[in-house]
């Protein structure tokens, strides 16, 4: 068992960096055999064995950091499903039994996002194909490219397994909705403001994380409410939908706040503060 362990611990450090375990400990307070119990979870559910090995068999035939900014990639998708786990899951739920439950759920997830995406994210039809086609003239194969396209779709899967297993409801249809909700409402954009915040002092740096952990909880609120605002037998569009019309007058306020810290450039941590309270009303 030491030794099994010692090797595993030595493939994180090795691709997830020497501190990986340490800080995830220091940032949630949970135990080293934890922070590793959820790392192999994240890796499988996401099979990142077989995607690393796609990547390093482009050694030599692309651009060195391409191939280094793929493998960054995967492991920036790991650590986030990592610490989300260790901050939401209780001890008992980080169990390897996820793996057996989900994988196969979120393979197809994977495989359904190619199809849909771009009607999700109201996208230009051919866009995810233009992607995947750019980076095969780069040497990328097919498969891997596509995979690389969908994979940042997927750092929210645990949230999307919680609220599926919250609402009884379909995992595919539930991540297609959390989706949704991220970029109708601009979620994406006020994480990448506060990520890239230049946060200069702690109490910079504690609004950031309270802000990010209040934004998340209201994404996962309105997911939820979307959830239990659909009728019997209603689809998941539909009722997103229903709510949206339902929200028409406050969604118009919400964006026009949105639109004028964008043309003002006034991503201060006050005004993306505000947008984060705004997103409160609709959950």
């Amino acid at each position: 068992k030491e030794i099994i362990a010692t090797e595993i611990s030595n493939k994180i450090v090795n691709q997830a960096g020497v501190s990986f375990i340490l800080n995830m400990e220091r940032a949630t307070s949970r135990k080293p055999w934890e922070v590793v119990q959820a790392y192999i979870i994240a890796e499988n559910l996401l099979q990142a064995d077989e995607l690393r090995k796609m990547i390093y068999e482009l050694d030599n035939k692309i651009d060195a950091a391409d191939q280094n900014g793929y493998l960054l990639l995967v492991e920036d998708i790991i650590s986030h499903i990592v610490l989300w786990m260790l901050i939401h899951m209780p001890e008992e739920r980080i169990s390897f039994d996820l793996i057996g439950q989900y994988q196969e759920t979120v393979n197809r997830f994977k495989e359904e996002l190619l199809e849909q995406i771009e009607s999700i994210r109201s996208m230009k039809k051919g866009a995810i194909g233009g992607m995947v086609k750019d980076m095969a003239k780069r040497g990328v194969g097919e498969k891997l490219a596509k995979w690389m396209v969908i994979i940042p779709y997927l750092k929210d899967i645990m949230p999307i397994i919680a609220i599926k297993e919250e609402r009884h409801a379909d995992f595919i249809q539930t991540g297609f909705l959390f989706i949704v909700v991220t970029y109708s409402f601009g979620i994406d954009w006020i994480s990448s403001a506060l990520e890239n915040y230049p946060a200069g002092t702690t109490w910079e740096k504690k609004s950031i994380e309270n802000l990010m952990a209040e934004m998340e909880k209201n994404r996962n609120r309105i997911v939820t409410k979307i959830l239990g605002f659909r009728r019997k037998e209603e689809e998941v569009e539909a009722a997103f939908r229903n709510y949206m019309a339902e929200k028409n007058a406050d969604m118009k306020n919400y964006h026009d706040a949105m639109d004028t810290i964008k043309h003002e450039r006034s991503n201060d941590l006050l005004a993306l503060g505000v947008l984060t309270r705004m997103l409160t009303d609709f959950a």
